[in-house]
């Protein structure tokens, strides 16, 4: 099919005028030898359909030289690509790469549904410019997260976990610019080289059950415990009428288990 230009064939992508595509289809019918050939692209959506989860050729992306937004959504990332115009990132369930890529002028990331591991680490720490990251964290972390983005301004983390994980991962922050800090749920966090400014704090999102009940909130204290000596020291902290509604719940029962001693 051919519309104004644009040659559309899963295997072969050819135009020089298209800006901004999406794309919601199963990858797998392509192979590693096909290649996309989009030089004005601006925008690329690429979601994966099917129930199987697919690498994605590193040869459908190295002849965006001009992509500046890129969303994958269900893929196996390649293990390197150069996208040097890219400023804005989202990856939604995908699995990062063990190694680093090259985005120079990245701004800003999503990570949603990650599985986070030592590699998130070291992909994290090759982005340089990166001013804002965003986390959604849809279950339980295993192992500990190192945020050292060394232009780090602002960390959004967002979780989704409705149950309790006897030996969590932790969150640990050393982007020493990083000023604005904003969380939706309790968890296990500490910033070891900055100075917060500002801190919004959620129990949680309107769209997602984070907390899966209020009746036993002591459940959360070993999350809520190590995070709010974190963000004490904000110049604007910022919490939302459902978390000042719980904290004694989690809080005095134990106050009061430590007075009886």
């Amino acid at each position: 099919m051919n519309i104004k230009g644009f040659e559309l064939n899963p295997a072969w992508l050819s135009s020089t005028h298209v800006k901004k595509l999406i794309l919601k289809l199963d990858f797998g019918e392509f192979s590693e030898c096909d290649c996309w050939h989009l030089p004005a692209l601006k925008t690329l959506h690429l979601t994966q359909l099917g129930s199987i989860t697919y690498t994605l050729p590193e040869s459908y992306l190295i002849c965006f030289h001009s992509l500046e937004t890129l969303f994958l959504d269900g893929f196996d990332l390649p293990i390197s690509v150069s996208l040097p115009a890219l400023t804005t990132l989202r990856l939604s369930s995908c699995k990062l790469p063990p190694t680093f890529w090259d985005f120079p002028a990245l701004l800003t990331l999503t990570l949603d549904n990650i599985v986070f591991s030592d590699e998130t680490s070291e992909f994290l720490i090759a982005l340089v410019n990166l001013r804002k990251l965003t986390l959604f964290l849809r279950k339980n972390m295993m192992t500990d997260c190192y945020i050292n983005c060394p232009q780090l301004m602002n960390l959004d983390i967002n979780t989704c976990m409705n149950t309790i994980s006897k030996h969590p991962g932790k969150i640990i922050v050393l982007s020493h610019k990083i000023c604005n800090f904003s969380s939706v749920g309790f968890f296990a966090i500490t910033f070891e080289e900055s100075e917060l400014e500002t801190v919004n704090i959620k129990l949680r999102d309107q769209r997602y059950k984070t907390i899966a009940s209020w009746k036993n909130m002591k459940d959360y204290y070993p999350r809520a415990i190590p995070m709010f000596p974190e963000v004490g020291s904000a110049k604007i902290l910022t919490l939302d009428s459902e978390t000042i509604e719980v904290l004694p719940g989690i809080f005095l029962p134990f106050s009061f288990s430590i007075l009886k001693l």
